[in-house]
Parts: C-alpha cells; structure tokens; sequence
C-alpha cells in the first residue's frame, strides 16, 4: 500500500475498490482470455458470432487451438508481436521485421481469475509497468504507472438507452505530476445512424489505453456493446491549460453474408475529410 501515500484521493479509492474486488474472486486456478469469439457472442445471447477477425486494416492476425486464442499480430511486414500462453501469464515478443528479425521488447501480461489484465510490463526495464483496476461490472476503471501513480488514465462509463450495460463515456490522462494532459470523450451508434446495426459484433480494445496494451487482447474488460460514432480529443498544453479539440467521426460498411461483420471502417474530422479507411477480413473459427 505504499504506493497510495502520495496518491490523489480519486486514485486511492479506485485501488483500494480494485484490490477488494480482486481478494473477492481470487482462484487458485490456471486462466486465460476471454477469446475474441466469446466476447463478441456474450454481447448478445441471441446472436451467434461465427466469424474471426484476421485483417484488420495493416494488421494481419492469427489465431491458435481450439479455443482460437490470439497469437499473433503482423503489420505491414514490418514488424511482428506474438504471444505466448502460460499459467495467468502472457509474454509479448516483439520483433521488428524490417531490421533483421531484431527483437525489441517483451511484454508481460498478468491474469486475475477472470481472465482480466491486473498488471502489464515492458522487459527489460520495468519503466512502463502498469496496474489495472476493473469495476463490479468487469470494466477497466483505472490504469497507473506502478513507480508513480500519478501518471494515471482514469475511465468513466454511462448507462447504455436499452438499460442493459454501459458504455465507455471518457478517458483523463494525468501525467506523474498529477497535471491534466488529455481527455476523450465517446458517443456511439443508436441504432438509427447508417441504416447498420449498432452492435459491435467484433469488438477490439480502444487504441488509447496504457503502455504495454494490444488492441486485440481481450483481457482489458468489457468497454462498450455498440458501435463507435464519434471521438472528441482535448489536449491541454501545458503551462496555459488551453484545450485544443479534435473530433473523429466513424461511418461503416457492413458484410453483405447477414454476419453483420464490419467491411470498412471510415474515419473522418470534424470538416469532412478522410482521415482513414480501414478494411476488415474475416475467417471461420475451428471448432464451430
């Protein structure tokens, strides 16, 4: 509890929940993740989800067993992350391609009972150790650097309109002086946007989570049942603590199969212009 002296009180509580709840669900058993498959068919009962990600704009995705864990991710060619499986540990090799197979890095991932990353580093050096604390509800509620919890990115979720789960509504960053850095703020399909579902039948992690995260690891909790509309960024520029804004906006195109897989996902800013367009493909999982 050291670590908690020099804490900003809304830290100290966010641990101390984490810390209860873990003791609460602590099992002496050998876990792993959540796979991609399970995640996207518990998001709805009615819905059977026969579909594995595999392209996923520069990323290309493999999986392993018969419960398709994910086991690795390439991007361009250029570079790779594989994952290795054991006990409630997940190691992350990096390795850049493009320089002679170089490894970089090693990235640990550590497990609670349920399958849920409480604690990621970056190997050799310990620098970007990072702790994560979920609430009841299984979602991410804090994550802080383990040598100076100030340097924290705190989540906030709202109720969903059909009263069934929450939503990931906001992300702050503080740097390790406590000082605000950043704020995101997310809103997300109804239902009426587009003519698609606004369910989110192959959900991955936001891209904006701590050092040593993936985003299509499963073992960050559960952010959001439907799909992303819309993005707000305000960074705050230090000493004068002004904001500047930029806005996201996301549309989609969907499988024509009845899957209801996404095809494309386009990113545009707040004038109308293109910044991105991603395209999705997909694989059946063995087992199925």
């Amino acid at each position: 509890m050291k670590l908690l002296h020099n804490a900003p009180a809304i830290t100290k509580a966010l641990i101390l929940a984490g810390l209860i709840s873990a003791c609460q669900n602590e099992k002496d058993a050998i876990v792993s993740p959540a796979t991609s498959h399970e995640q996207a068919s518990d998001a709805n009962a009615k819905t059977v989800v026969t579909k594995l990600l595999v392209k996923d704009g520069d990323a290309s995705l493999s999986y392993s067993g018969v419960r398709n864990v994910f086991t690795k991710e390439v991007v361009n060619s250029k570079y790779s992350k594989e994952y290795a499986y054991s006990g409630n540990k997940i190691i992350g090799t990096y390795t850049n391609l493009a320089n002679y197979n170089k490894i970089n890095s090693y990235d640990t991932y550590t497990l609670n009972a349920k399958g849920l990353c409480v604690e990621s580093a970056i190997m050799p050096t310990l620098e970007f150790t990072t702790v994560y604390v979920y609430n009841e509800m299984n979602q991410l509620l804090l994550a802080y650097n383990k040598n100076k919890p100030n340097q924290r990115q705190e989540y906030q979720y709202e109720m969903d309109p059909d009263g069934q789960g929450s939503s990931l509504y906001s992300v702050t960053f503080y740097d390790k002086n406590d000082v605000l850095l950043k704020e995101l703020h997310f809103k997300y399909v109804d239902g009426t946007d587009g003519g698609y579902s606004s369910f989110d039948w192959f959900p991955v992690n936001p891209e904006h989570l701590a050092q040593a995260t993936n985003k299509y690891l499963p073992i960050f909790g559960k952010f959001s049942r439907f799909l992303l509309k819309q993005t707000i960024e305000k960074t705050y520029y230090i000493p004068n603590g002004v904001p500047a804004e930029k806005v996201y906006n996301y549309t989609y195109a969907l499988n024509n199969d009845g899957s209801s897989a996404i095809k494309s996902i386009t990113t545009k800013d707040s004038w109308g212009k293109t910044i991105s367009l991603i395209e999705r493909k997909y694989t059946t999982p063995t087992g199925l």
